[in-house]
């Protein structure tokens, strides 16, 4: 958790991150939850080997 929260202080410090326009950094949570429910089978695949839950639910 600690390396978590380490790297997200040095990401939003980065001139990169710091850098982008408001809407710009909007855009990026949205990509991200478009890519789940692109890959959503993908995903609900993985979700059930690590953590042994019923396909039905992981895919839900």
């Amino acid at each position: 958790m600690d390396g978590a929260v380490a790297a997200a202080r040095a990401a939003l410090g980065s001139p990169a991150w710091a850098g982008l326009a408001p809407a710009e950094r909007a855009r990026i949570p949205w990509r991200v939850g478009d890519l789940i429910d692109e890959h959503a089978e993908e995903v609900g695949q993985l979700g059930t080997l690590d953590q042994g839950r019923p396909i039905g639910v992981s895919r839900w």
